[in-house]
């Protein structure tokens, strides 16, 4: 599935992005729709996971909406690089 496709399908089913393809994804991201969260390519499965269980935990999905997530920051960042 082509990315553009496969982002809105996420918007449609209001799912957040988690991708280490930031480089496509982040152009496509809107102000109205789930964020995208940036994956290290380098990290482990482990790292990730542990990682990304603490972000989701402290926040709602709220918090992402319109905005990129580098997860290896402490915070969001929007549209714009």
């Amino acid at each position: 599935m082509a990315d553009p496709a496969l982002y809105e399908l996420a918007v449609s089913q209001g799912r957040i992005i988690l991708t280490s393809n930031v480089k496509d994804f982040r152009p496509l991201l809107r102000d109205d729709a789930p964020g995208i969260i940036g994956i290290p390519h380098a990290w482990s499965a482990h790292l990730v996971d542990s990682k990304l269980t603490a972000l989701l935990t402290r926040h709602n999905p709220a918090y992402f909406r319109g905005h990129f997530y580098p997860l290896a920051t402490a915070e969001p960042r929007k549209k714009a690089a």
